[in-house]
C-alpha cells in the first residue's frame, strides 16, 4: 500500500451515493471515518466489509449499522486454509450452543 493508493481509494468514499461498498484489500485502503459518516447519513446504501484500519480491531460503530456486513478477513485462498476453516468453525459450533467459551471466539 503506499499513500497514492490509499489517497486513491479514499477519494471515492462520498462519490457512491446510494450505492453499495464492498471492501476487500488491504486494511487502511479507505478512510474508516468518512466511510462511517456516509453509511449513517445514507450517502451509501451499505457496506460489506473484511478488513479494518486497525485490525484485528474494528470500530464499534460498525456494529450498530443495519446496512453493514462484517466478516473476519480470509486473504488466504487455498484449499487447505478453507478446509481448516472450516473444520475451526465446525469445532466452535459445540462450545457455541452449550454456553462454553469458543476455541477463536469471533470479535
Amino acid at each position: 500500500m503506499t499513500n497514492e493508493t490509499r489517497d486513491q481509494q479514499r477519494s471515492h468514499v462520498g462519490t457512491a451515493k446510494r450505492r453499495s461498498y464492498c471492501e476487500c484489500g488491504k486494511r487502511a485502503v479507505i478512510d474508516e471515518k468518512a466511510l462511517l459518516r456516509c453509511l449513517i447519513e445514507g450517502e451509501i446504501g451499505g457496506a460489506g466489509l473484511d478488513v479494518f484500519e486497525n485490525e484485528p480491531l474494528v470500530s464499534e460503530e460498525f456494529f450498530s449499522l443495519d446496512n453493514v456486513v462484517l466478516s473476519p478477513h480470509a486473504g488466504c485462498s487455498t484449499s487447505e486454509s478453507y478446509v481448516g476453516i472450516c473444520q475451526l468453525v465446525g469445532r466452535n459450533l459445540e462450545p457455541f450452543f452449550s454456553n462454553k467459551p469458543l476455541i477463536i471466539p469471533v470479535i
